[in-house]
């Protein structure tokens, strides 16, 4: 699976960015985002995971808050990108939703709240029993506490925690709607970060 290491070196990438929001680090997270979009379109939800990502940081270090405007890059970046695709697709007379592929059907809408949540709950608790509990409860107690966590781990929960909830809403919404099942090969990737989690619990 090619996704695989290209969702490892965003991840990586990503913990670089929110850790120094360089230019460059800032780049490199978009130009990886743009090959996994590439190698598999419905990972749009990793855009929005690090877009995210530094939110959650800056919501997290309440009191000593980078300063978002370090990320300026990022999110003009991608907010131009998005305008010159939507032109570009209207130009054409198309959907903005054909950038999408073959997944361009799920923007269709027809979700409803209940199944979409159902769905949801039901990939969290596959994800949580796939990993034997413990790494799933290990995140939620980083998490609870990520305020208190010296910096470096804050940052890797910032990032962790924006990836899998971002990937847990996708898939739970396109499973009420088009699969009606467990979609564990979509939510695999992310349980090497939970079990990153456990260990650094356990270290601390």
């Amino acid at each position: 699976n090619v996704f695989y290491p290209i969702f490892v070196w965003l991840m990586f990438a990503l913990v670089c960015a929110l850790e120094r929001p360089t230019l460059r680090r800032q780049l490199v997270v978009l130009a990886l985002c743009a090959l996994a979009f590439v190698t598999r379109a419905q990972t749009v939800a990793l855009v929005v995971a690090v877009l995210t990502a530094p939110l959650v940081l800056a919501w997290i270090e309440r009191g000593r808050p980078r300063r978002l405007s370090a990320f300026r890059p990022l999110y003009g970046t991608v907010g131009l990108v998005a305008l010159l695709v939507v032109v570009v697709e209207v130009v054409r007379g198309r959907s903005p939703a054909q950038v999408l592929g073959n997944y361009s059907v799920t923007s269709n809408g027809g979700y409803h709240v209940w199944p979409v949540l159902k769905w949801i709950v039901l990939h969290v608790a596959e994800l949580d029993l796939s990993l034997w509990i413990l790494p799933f409860a290990a995140l939620i107690v980083l998490v609870a506490n990520a305020r208190h966590l010296d910096r470096p781990l804050r940052v890797f929960v910032a990032a962790t925690t924006s990836v899998s909830v971002w990937l847990l809403l996708e898939v739970g919404a396109f499973a009420s709607q088009y699969s009606q099942r467990i979609e564990e090969r979509n939510l695999f990737y992310v349980a090497p970060l939970f079990v990153i989690a456990l260990l650094a619990w356990i270290e601390r």
